[in-house]
């Protein structure tokens, strides 16, 4: 499919997102997804910050107001190298978002904390094109 694309800084409320420059795509494409990218955060809470916020009652509170700030698509609870640890897939707008989401779990648990981009089916299906294109040039 061609694309008609443009870089845009208008402010007609129509086709304004987030007040930023954005690129206007005609064509199926959500402009929303086309700016935001899909990221898993992955916090490994040290076994002795996890326990003093589980013994003190902290942790539940703690958890809500973090995973209430980030708004995730998807969190699971599990363990990973043997400590309590939380996955967590949010949408990041741009990079420079990358603080917010990973500072509240080094200040809150002292956490070992990975943020790392991910792709749902969809995603992965729209790749398609691309792929095929790599394979082209490169298989």
């Amino acid at each position: 499919m061609s694309l008609d694309w443009r870089l845009s800084s208008s402010i007609h409320p129509h086709n304004r997102l987030r007040g930023r420059y954005y690129l206007e795509v005609r064509g199926k494409i959500n402009l929303e997804r086309l700016l935001d990218m899909r990221v898993m955060i992955k916090a490994i809470l040290p076994v002795g910050s996890g326990n003093t916020a589980i013994t003190n009652g902290t942790i539940g509170d703690t958890m809500g107001k973090i995973l209430g700030d980030l708004k995730p698509e998807a969190t699971y609870f599990g363990l990973q190298e043997g400590a309590r640890t939380v996955f967590a897939v949010v949408d990041l707008a741009d990079s420079s978002k990358i603080p917010s989401i990973v500072e509240p779990f080094f200040l809150a648990f002292n956490a070992n904390v990975e943020c790392f981009p991910v792709m749902n089916p969809e995603d992965l299906m729209a790749a398609g094109p691309d792929l095929e294109s790599v394979v082209q040039k490169f298989g």
